[in-house]
């Protein structure tokens, strides 16, 4: 087992890597921030240095300017990040290394690369869990590998469903541009229609769905309505049938109703729930 000169030098390795990492957002906050100064300054200069073009084009030609400085920014920033990353993995590599000798103390083998490093590691963590390092090795690496799978096919899952909804959304406003999304979602009878439907069938085939099923409704009802109103004309008596109290449809009453039942009432049924 490491003595406690090396459990004491060990930690101060480990403070100092992390001083560095600190060091390191420091760092970037800095650059946000005169980036953020550098863009209030160069905004007012684009109608300076474009005096033949109008306000709206020098706007767009600026905003295009920033977009492309931003995604070169971000290109540059995420290389600089992972060269950062591997410097500080060696130094803190470089560094444990020497504080043990280049000898893992449970093993008493050398270290000689990242694979030695990670198993020294994780001994190192299930023995602060009060594991025998050397006995419980193996099903403790088996069960960190089993839950690393387990948190990777679930991340992957559910990025792969956030993709999905990006993509479902852009494809929806490319086939349906003019729809106002925010007053179709407080659509009853389009939310009743695409209830368990959502996020498992593309939106545009939803939506088209829907007006054709509304259009064919809407037909139906009209067609339904005639017929009444030429039953009443000859029929007189239904006349009074009609003056008894009615009460209004709700949507947990309508989810019951058969599509007959709702053709049948249809106006009347959009009337209660909008009402």
């Amino acid at each position: 087992m490491p003595q406690e000169t090396a459990q004491t030098n060990l930690e101060e390795v480990v403070e100092s890597t992390e001083s560095l990492e600190i060091a390191d957002v420091q760092d970037k906050q800095e650059s946000a921030q005169a980036e953020i100064n550098d863009e209030m300054f160069t905004d007012g200069n684009d109608a300076d240095k474009s005096s033949g073009q109008s306000k709206e084009e020098n706007a767009k030609f600026a905003k295009e300017r920033r977009e492309r400085e931003k995604l070169q920014k971000a290109n540059k920033d995420k290389e600089a990040e992972a060269q950062r990353k591997r410097e500080l993995e060696e130094v803190r590599f470089n560094a444990i290394k020497e504080t043990l000798g280049g000898v893992n103390p449970y093993t008493k083998t050398k270290i000689e690369d990242r694979y030695d490093m990670d198993e020294y590691l994780m001994m190192k963590e299930m023995e602060s869990k009060g594991l025998d390092p050397l006995q419980d090795y193996a099903s403790y690496l088996k069960q960190k590998q089993r839950n690393e799978s387990i948190d990777a096919e679930k991340k992957a899952k559910e990025q792969s469903q956030k993709d999905w909804i990006k993509n479902d959304k852009e494809q929806f406003f490319e086939q349906y541009p003019d729809v106002d999304f925010a007053a179709l979602s407080k659509d009853e009878m389009f939310r009743m229609f695409a209830a368990g439907k959502i996020g498992n069938i593309p939106m545009a085939s939803i939506y088209g769905d829907y007006l054709t099923i509304k259009a064919n409704i809407e037909k139906e009802a009209k067609k339904v309505a005639s017929r009444m109103m030429a039953n009443r004309e000859s029929s007189p008596g239904a006349l009074s049938e009609q003056s008894v109290p009615r009460e209004k449809y709700t949507l947990d009453k309508v989810k019951k109703m058969t599509q007959k039942e709702i053709l049948k009432d249809y106006d009347q049924i959009v009337k209660d729930l909008k009402g």
